[in-house]
């Protein structure tokens, strides 16, 4: 019995592209094999020349270890994904991670790894993160040859994340912080 292992790649509508591994025996046919490997070229055409395999993207509440996309200012999180050389020989990488607002396209935050991965190696960096603003965002997650270069190893990831906990503003607090800043503007 032979095991083999097919990452799937599926481009999506947003830009992004979501990863799947499908591991199975090879214990029917070698027709279904086959099935599966023309599925794989006909989906992802491009993806025999990366690299690296960078999938599972989450959001890691710290407290309870459930995955989140519901974040809440003040509490701590660990931005995870898994990184897999899928080389004969070892790769160096430069990981990073951008969490992007929607609505206005500013960068709330980013980091970046650099590193080697031996031959099938994997790898599933945790970077800590403790959200400071409201809004709706996007982790963007990336992996390149090296930071310079900008070279991908493997296709980018998207991971939307909601931040709550923000307190609310009550109307008469609005109109009267839009007074105080007229007023501001008035005298400065």
């Amino acid at each position: 019995m032979t095991d083999w292992s097919v990452y799937l790649y599926i481009p999506l509508l947003d830009n992004t592209i979501m990863s799947k591994q499908i591991t199975r025996s090879l214990t029917k046919k070698i027709g279904v094999s086959l099935v599966f490997s023309f599925m794989f070229l006909i989906i992802t055409p491009a993806m025999a020349d990366f690299t690296l395999s960078l999938a599972n993207p989450s959001i890691i509440d710290s407290v309870n270890g459930s995955v989140t996309n519901i974040v809440t200012i003040g509490e701590q999180y660990m931005i995870r994904t898994d990184l897999i050389n899928l080389q004969t020989t070892e790769q160096s990488f430069a990981y990073t991670v951008h969490i992007v607002n929607v609505e206005d396209n500013t960068e709330l935050a980013n980091a970046q790894l650099d590193g080697v991965l031996a031959p099938g190696e994997e790898f599933s960096p945790i970077l800590p993160w403790e959200p400071v603003s409201c809004g709706k965002y996007i982790v963007n997650f990336a992996i390149y040859d090296d930071i310079e270069n900008m070279n991908l190893l493997a296709p980018t990831l998207s991971l939307p994340v909601s931040i709550e906990g923000c307190p609310t503003v009550s109307p008469f607090d609005e109109l009267f912080l839009n007074i105080q800043n007229f007023f501001a503007k008035l005298f400065a």
